[in-house]
């Protein structure tokens, strides 16, 4: 098992929290009845654990009883789903 740094878990913390508060968010803006999309962005300099950090934000989402989340992750030009 892979040991995340003190940054890397700070951070896929504070992505969990933000999609949770705006999940939860009663006054979230919407599209008739549909909710608009969450996006956030993630940016550090090459080797600085970006995958780890997503990794850790998708398993700390799912732990939440919310609806769950489709994520794209996206780097230049390739997209992962």
């Amino acid at each position: 098992m892979l040991e995340l740094k003190q940054f890397q878990v700070d951070a896929a913390k504070l992505m969990a929290s933000r999609y949770a508060f705006f999940a939860n968010y009663p006054d979230r803006p919407r599209k008739g009845t549909k909710p608009r999309p969450f996006v956030q962005a993630l940016s550090a300099i090459t080797v600085a654990g970006k995958t780890p950090i997503l990794a850790e934000d998708i398993n700390q989402i799912c732990l939440h009883p919310h609806p769950q989340p489709i994520r794209f992750c996206v780097h230049q030009a390739t997209a992962v789903r």
